[in-house]
């Protein structure tokens, strides 16, 4: 039998496990609204910061792209291009943290002043190739120095192109990549001009036949067409007899060799598209063949390099 005071205890007990209850089920509530709170806030940064991070993402692929395009137009020559493609790259990677993209547009930079202003031209190459020493750019140093190298080629500082050049050369020494490996060839190629400038037949050759290896290991037209010019300049000068190097064996040799590359450069030339060198290359193979006194193949190619020369700005050639 329950006693009234037992009864009384038990209703106040309830009524205080009722409050209790009202109130821990009103904590529980607000404890789920401030999970749920902090849950969707943090979804929220975490989603923000994954569009921020897909936004970077592509953006670094369209970098990337413009940079392989800007490399292209490196390796071709194609200088306005080069300047157009360099400027979007720059504009493109202005709040990237990428320091090899950045040191990359600094040497194309650099480059669009190849065939104009010097001064400006080695400023830019000096900022650049600090740049990419500082962020251990190994790629980016060879090719300041490539272009350091072609650059005083060009203003005939033979010596200081063959420096330049051979410290590119150290610089891509052990790595395997089929990008390094062009940028390697094309150092051992203007390398291999640059000694020909100098009278060192032998270091010309020895370097230019390295430089054709890795461009026909490559199947790399642009090089080719560089490489086999190259040579063909080469064999040329060791075919005559004015540097009494050989016997006249090899002379002959030589100059069939010169006429052989020299034709290799024009059919790539014409691959290229590349209408500067395919007029050279015309233009010689018609004294080639003058001097071997098969004149209609001489009239053949001069009339070429003529009308290359009447349909371009290139007006030496006419």
């Amino acid at each position: 039998e329950i006693q009234p005071f037992d009864c009384g205890y038990n209703v106040q007990a309830r009524k205080r496990q009722s409050q209790y209850f009202y109130l821990g089920s009103s904590l529980h509530e607000h404890s789920q609204m401030r999970y749920w709170f902090v849950a969707v806030f943090s979804f929220s940064l975490f989603a923000g910061y994954g569009q921020n991070a897909d936004l970077d993402g592509s953006r670094i692929k369209q970098a990337e792209s413009l940079e392989e395009r800007c490399f292209h137009f490196f390796t071709t020559s194609q200088i306005d291009s080069l300047a157009h493609e360099q400027k979007e790259l720059s504009n493109v990677i202005s709040d990237l943290k990428n320091p090899r993209l950045i040191a990359l547009s600094e040497f194309y930079l650099a480059q669009t002043f190849s065939t104009g202003d010097s001064v400006q031209f080695f400023k830019l190459s000096k900022d650049a190739m600090t740049n990419a020493t500082n962020v251990k750019c190994q790629e980016c140093v060879a090719l300041n120095y490539l272009g350091l190298g072609s650059k005083y080629q060009k203003l005939q500082h033979y010596s200081a192109a063959v420096s330049n050049l051979h410290l590119g050369i150290e610089s891509v020494e052990g790595d395997g990549g089929r990008r390094m490996t062009l940028i390697k060839g094309m150092l051992y190629t203007t390398l291999s001009a640059s000694y020909h400038q100098l009278g060192k037949l032998s270091e010309a050759l020895q370097y230019g036949l390295d430089a054709m290896r890795i461009a026909e290991s490559l199947n790399d037209t642009s090089l080719k067409q560089k490489v086999y010019a190259n040579l063909s300049g080469v064999y040329g000068e060791l075919s005559s007899p004015n540097n009494k190097l050989g016997t006249d064996e090899d002379r002959v040799r030589y100059k069939s060799l010169a006429k052989k590359y020299m034709l290799s450069a024009y059919e790539s030339s014409l691959l290229q598209s590349n209408k500067r060198l395919s007029g050279d290359a015309a233009y010689h193979l018609g004294l080639f063949y003058n001097e071997d006194n098969i004149l209609d193949s001489s009239t053949l190619y001069l009339n070429k390099a003529i009308a290359i020369g009447s349909k371009t700005d290139y007006y030496e050639l006419l």
